[in-house]
């Protein structure tokens, strides 16, 4: 298929035209337009509403964050009132903080919807409550048993520093479902008072292997609250016929030091399921266990999942022993490696090694320069675009050349955001036509920069 008549020409074309959005500082809006917004925010019906909030949530247009608390405070309208908490996240603002709980104190009335809109809200916020918010949030987790509601309460509760003892009296409710008593292991987990930890064990059975999620979320709470009385009891799960228990094991460990627990975390790089591996490798790397680095490098270019063999690399790159980045080197430069690994590993070794990098991107580029589309050639290009670095000037030099217009968009970023100013005459010439309209915006911006 000819790229130039693809229907995914037309997108990248449609993609990379859009004008850049400074991530600083928020652009000059014409006064026209502001007064305009603000008129519709005023006086306009629901219908125009919900059409305009997303519009000033996607621009994060925080000029008008008093004029949308005044729509969120007046209006009736579920929709509405909904769309304005999801303009306050997106622009980062506690200004609806206050009206937020106060509708909350209808709780058992209030639209099940606009609840869970109001905590995904507050959530977002650092929140030092009252005595009477706290209480608030108390009563509704305890008198609503709305499985939608609850759990992100709870949540909220964990996060501003309830007590566990709220949080056990309320998970030995008769009456309460399974997603609501996870929850609450969570939340105890979230608080890491080992004041809980005779609580959380006696879920477990020492005898037995863990096989429901409560028993499972037990295990993840003992190993988060630090009490090395839950060693042998996270340990005896590694042996659990239940595949993801023994996962929750292997993560369990992850708040606990010393010999044995190194031996049991490495052990379980051997487990027939890969999710088990996974979050030992992860495990590794959260532990800097860099005895593991033998066992990983096995991992990386042997194990029989190829999500394995990620997650191997990546903990290679945190580990950051020598051994370990001989081998990505190794295994980066060899054609035989799948394209997909070859280039996460090289995205691993560009904030590591730009030298080595360099020289076997280099090679990649001559390999696959003539292909109509290859996949590692935008790898590579995309990896010296993201991770601008003067070291990789020879091979922005090279991409500047190729005949893709994307390759080149690649190479004057990189080139920009390096502040190669060597090279600011080449990016200059590429403002102008017959360059891609793409390629002189690109262009334009990277000289900005230079």
């Amino acid at each position: 298929m000819n790229m130039k008549t693809s229907p995914i020409f037309f997108l990248l074309l449609a993609l990379l035209s859009m004008p850049a959005i400074s991530e600083e500082t928020e652009e000059p809006r014409p006064e026209s337009e502001l007064e305009e917004w603000r008129s519709t925010l005023l006086y306009g019906i629901n219908q125009e509403l919900t059409d305009l909030l997303p519009q000033l949530t996607t621009q994060s247009v925080a000029q008008l964050k008093d004029d949308v608390l005044h729509v969120f405070s007046t209006s009736p309208d579920t929709s509405v009132q909904k769309e304005c908490l999801t303009y306050f996240t997106k622009i980062e603002s506690d200004i609806a903080k206050t009206h937020s709980i106060e509708l909350l104190s209808d709780y058992d009335v209030l639209d099940p919807v606009l609840t869970r809109a109001i905590f995904d809200y507050l959530q977002t916020l650092e929140l030092d409550l009252s005595r009477q918010e706290r209480a608030l949030f108390q009563e509704i987790v305890s008198q609503n048993r709305i499985v939608e509601i609850v759990p992100p309460a709870i949540r909220l509760l964990a996060a501003t520093g309830e007590s566990p003892d709220f949080f056990i009296d309320l998970y030995r409710e008769e009456d309460l479902g399974e997603p609501v008593r996870a929850e609450i292991l969570l939340a105890l987990g979230e608080l890491g008072d080992p004041s809980a930890y005779d609580f959380v064990q006696e879920l477990l059975d020492p005898d037995q292997d863990a096989t429901t999620m409560i028993e499972r979320y037990a295990i993840d709470t003992l190993g988060r609250l630090g009490d090395r009385r839950a060693i042998p009891v996270i340990i005896r799960q590694l042996d659990a016929s239940d595949a993801m228990t023994r996962a929750y094991a292997v993560s369990a460990l992850k708040n606990f030091s010393g010999p044995e627990i190194d031996e049991a975390i490495v052990a379980a790089l051997r487990d027939d399921f890969w999710r088990v591996r996974i979050a030992a490798l992860q495990t590794v790397a959260e532990r800097s266990i860099t005895t593991a680095v033998p066992a990983v490098i096995y991992k990386m270019r042997r194990d029989p999942e190829e999500k394995v063999r990620l997650e191997a690399a990546a903990t290679l790159a945190v580990l950051n022993a020598s051994e370990g980045w001989e081998a990505i080197r190794e295994r980066a430069a060899t054609t035989r490696t799948p394209e997909i690994e070859r280039g996460a590993l090289l995205e691993h070794m560009a904030k590591h090694d730009v030298a080595a990098c360099t020289e076997i991107m280099l090679s990649i580029a001559d390999a696959e320069w003539e292909r109509e589309s290859s996949r590692l050639l935008d790898s590579v290009g995309r990896i010296i675009s993201t991770n601008p670095d003067p070291g990789f000037e020879p091979l922005y030099i090279r991409f500047l050349l190729h005949r893709n217009f994307i390759l080149q968009i690649y190479a004057i970023r990189g080139i920009g955001g390096a502040g190669i100013q060597s090279l600011k005459s080449d990016v200059q010439l590429r403002t102008e036509e017959p360059y891609h309209r793409a390629v002189r915006s690109a262009a334009l911006r990277a000289i900005e920069q230079l």
